[in-house]
């Protein structure tokens, strides 16, 4: 499994697909990949246990943000751009690394985004149920 790597300072969504707020619950990065945790909101998704991978979409902003700061989320349908290490075509997963996207599944992680082009994904979500 190779992490997909994430080129700070370029993530951005790429088209007018659903995104939504959520309140970052530690520190997190644009590109990152996230979970909603009941109790203080948006958390790194890990794929080695069920209830960290259900990955509800990927951060493209702020570029840092710290727990309390209010996250821009893209969530199915959404086009991400700002990554590299990828093959156009390949399905993503959730990685054994938080937060990160793997060309492929850890533990309990499903497809969650597709390369589109070597920097650009679409999520998918595939796997939201990851049980």
């Amino acid at each position: 499994m190779t992490d997909i790597t994430v080129t700070k300072g370029s993530v951005s969504l790429l088209n007018n697909g659903p995104s939504f707020r959520v309140t970052a619950g530690a520190t997190i990065t644009a590109g990152q990949a996230v979970y909603i945790n009941g109790t203080s909101g948006a958390d790194l998704v890990d794929g080695d246990a069920a209830n960290t991978a259900k990955c509800v979409g990927i951060v493209v902003a702020p570029q840092d943000a710290v727990s309390g700061d209010v996250l821009d989320v893209a969530g199915p349908g959404c086009v991400v751009g700002g990554f590299s290490g990828m093959t156009a075509g390949n399905l993503l997963f959730v990685s054994a690394t938080a937060g990160a996207l793997a060309d492929a599944a850890a533990t309990k992680s499903k497809p969650v985004a597709r390369a589109i082009t070597t920097t650009e994904i679409l999520v998918t979500l595939e796997g939201l149920d990851p049980a």
